[in-house]
């Protein structure tokens, strides 16, 4: 993946995994199994960039009739300050489509309040190096308490505890991610 990153091989990727989960999507439906299951997709910030972006992300759900509301886009803070604007334009054209969207590993980059007030997000995703160091907490508040009154929802990444799971739900966090689940 790193090396792919440093490359278009990435885009080729971001293409296949799209690909794939709007296949898996689709014949889960045919199924009529986990109707209600959203599927998270990691996008490369290189991929966002592309003039391509909204049509990979867009054509395999329209052609196969994939509801674009089971999908999540998720981009790290790095992805996204590149070219803020073309990011946020591109992730409201997906949001209007119905695809939320999330910033992956919040805290780990450099977004900026007023750069968080302009994107379009519905998840703020914080990294595991918050929410696994105790000292952090405070910090871990603001970003839960910051994030909703931006009006997204809240996931903590790396929850690996009972103690990690109750602390975060005390402080507000709306979902939990890690090795505990």
């Amino acid at each position: 993946i790193p090396f792919a990153e440093r490359s278009d091989l990435i885009v080729l990727v971001d293409q296949w995994v799209i690909g794939a989960v709007a296949r898996q999507i689709k014949a889960w439906d045919e199924a009529g199994q986990y109707r209600n299951v959203p599927i998270s997709i990691n996008i490369s910030g290189r991929h966002l960039a592309s003039p391509e972006f909204l049509d990979d992300v867009l054509s395999p759900l329209t052609d196969l009739g994939v509801d674009p509301q089971r999908i999540i886009i998720e981009v790290t803070e790095s992805a996204l300050l590149d070219d803020l604007d073309g990011a946020a334009a591109k992730l409201e054209a997906l949001r209007s489509s119905g695809i939320r969207t999330a910033i992956d590993d919040f805290g780990t980059g450099y977004t900026s309040l007023a750069h968080l007030k302009s994107l379009p997000i519905d998840i703020l995703k914080i990294d595991r190096s918050f929410t696994s160091d105790e000292s952090a907490a405070s910090l871990v508040q603001l970003i839960i308490d910051t994030g909703h009154l931006l009006g997204a929802t809240i996931s903590a990444e790396g929850i690996e505890n009972t103690h990690q799971a109750d602390s975060l739900t005390a402080m507000g966090s709306d979902d939990l991610q890690g090795y505990l689940y």
